[in-house]
């Protein structure tokens, strides 16, 4: 498994342009596809759409803090037991609190990691209205991009793909104030694989620059068949290169650290004391 499996559980990633962001709901425009530059802490220059005031941000902050309070002192919040579901003693939490989407309210940027994979998960939560609301839930190997987009590399790579790593694409939705998922994306390495799990060869005459893979998106639908063979038309890697430069853009980095820590060794220890 590649090294910088871990790395979305360190640090969030945001890139400037591209992907619609805050009320512009569709993906247009394009852009090198390169990232440089960085900031820190903020996610967007630009202003939200609709600014709060200052005590709605209050009072969203609070419900995040509340939240982490919780999770601190009981080992569960109360609505998300489905999803951070370890016994005391298993889980450990990272978190920041911070505007991860860039609607001028603070998100509660939350990461439980058990240990083992199947453990790990990321949560995006928003408090506002004094209410704790998940935007995204995924595999905390997260790159977000201040245009609006998150991309979600998938837990494992068992496929035919291989050192490229498939992955969710999603997109900040201002309306519903919740990240939506406008694409997966897959490969298929030819120098590795000779044929797919349905029995097609691979597709040498689209992969016309001849890198030796092509590349799936499928933007409505289904990525795979009923057979196990990928469902959309594949794609040679110079035009996947554009597909992934007109939502990326350019811009400059912002990472969140995630350097406050829960960990429920602690609360079993609290409990045992009192």
């Amino acid at each position: 498994m590649r090294k910088s499996m871990l790395a979305g559980l360190l640090a969030l990633t945001l890139v400037l342009s591209g992907c619609g962001g805050k009320g512009e709901p569709s993906a247009s425009g394009s852009g090198s596809g390169n990232v440089s530059g960085s900031a820190s802490g903020s996610v967007s220059s630009q202003e939200p759409v609709n600014v709060p005031t200052a005590e709605e941000v209050q009072t969203a902050r609070k419900t995040l803090e509340d939240a982490v309070e919780t999770l601190r002192t009981t080992g569960t919040l109360p609505g998300f037991e489905e999803v951070l579901n370890l016994p005391l003693g298993e889980a450990s939490y990272r978190y920041d609190i911070a505007d991860v989407d860039g609607d001028g309210y603070e998100e509660l940027y939350l990461v439980q990691d058990g240990g083992y994979m199947a453990a790990m998960v990321a949560l995006i939560l928003d408090g506002q209205g004094g209410k704790l609301r998940a935007e995204l839930s995924e595999f905390p190997t997260l790159t977000a991009y201040d245009n609006g987009c998150i991309r979600a590399d998938a837990s494992h790579n068992h496929g035919l793909a291989g050192d490229f790593w498939p992955y969710v694409l999603y997109r900040y939705d201002a309306e519903s104030d919740s990240y939506q998922r406008i694409a997966r994306v897959d490969a298929w390495d030819g120098r590795l694989y000779a044929q797919d799990y349905a029995g097609n060869p691979f597709p040498k005459d689209v992969d016309v620059s001849g890198a030796g893979i092509v590349y799936y998106v499928a933007e409505n639908g289904e990525l795979y068949g009923q057979d196990g063979a990928f469902a959309p038309a594949p794609m040679d890697q110079a035009d996947f290169e554009k597909w992934e430069a007109s939502w990326q853009g350019s811009g400059s980095v912002v990472e969140f650290s995630l350097e406050n820590e829960i960990v429920t060794d602690d609360l079993l220890t609290q409990g045992a004391a009192g």
